[in-house]
């Protein structure tokens, strides 16, 4: 079930990607900077253009959080992606989920965690953004296939009773009908008032990415090209938006 005391959904009340029927497309920046400063120059140069940033930490080589958020220059969702699920962070896990936490005291605007983290440290973190405006996106990432529509809404339940604000579902497509299936989450979640964001990896996984938004995925990510994708399909942002607008 949503998080209790979640914070008004921001993001409504300003879009500038594509307006859609019910709301507007929303666009997340994905950034995996080596260093705070390249993050940052990434950063501020596309922030008027998206509703929010993701600043990958386990990609950076010192997380300076002071840095980072001391210019922040819109909303961000901070993610420290474990090697499980296709990050690089190396380390303890109490360590990969410690600065989580103090991203949340700068005031991350979102915080992406994995489902599988452990109970402890989890509840560790929630218990470090309880009260305070941080959403709490939690996630899933299936990079070896697509399971069946029941094992997946399995899933989603499973994850929409951990009390969270967005249920994050990510699965990689093997065929093109694996698109349909992951992006059938989307209505199936919101006719159950959960937020989600639901898509597919890989290249063929790419329609998923497109269409996703049109569906109510709430948030769409993208790469700022130059081969600095974080995610096997993602697409990088001037070609999102040309796609998106011969679509709306």
């Amino acid at each position: 079930m949503p998080r209790r005391g979640k914070r008004e959904d921001f993001l409504h009340k300003k879009s500038g990607v594509i307006s859609r029927r019910g709301g507007s497309v929303r666009i997340c920046l994905s950034i995996g900077a080596k260093n705070i400063e390249e993050a940052l120059r990434t950063w501020k140069r596309w922030a008027s253009r998206v509703d929010v940033t993701e600043i990958r930490l386990d990609t950076l080589l010192k997380p300076e959080l002071h840095a980072l958020f001391n210019q922040k220059p819109g909303p961000v969702l901070v993610t420290n992606r474990s090697r499980e699920e296709g990050g690089f962070f190396e380390g303890y896990e109490r360590s990969r989920v410690k600065l989580l936490i103090r991203a949340s005291a700068y005031g991350a605007d979102f915080i992406d965690i994995e489902a599988r983290t452990e109970e402890k440290l989890l509840e560790n973190l929630k218990e470090s953004i309880r009260g305070k405006e941080t959403q709490l996106i939690l996630s899933w990432h299936n990079f070896t296939g697509t399971p069946s529509q029941r094992k997946l809404r399995e899933h989603f339940h499973r994850m929409a009773s951990m009390s969270c604000d967005i249920v994050k579902i990510v699965t990689w497509a093997r065929k093109y009908e694996d698109n349909l299936a992951t992006l059938s989450l989307i209505p199936y979640a919101l006719r159950r008032g959960q937020k989600i964001i639901a898509f597919c990896m890989g290249p063929l996984g790419k329609p998923s990415r497109v269409l996703g938004g049109f569906l109510g995925s709430y948030l769409t990510y993208v790469s700022p090209g130059n081969n600095r994708e974080t995610a096997s399909g993602q697409l990088k942002i001037t070609d999102m938006l040309k796609v998106w607008r011969l679509l709306a």
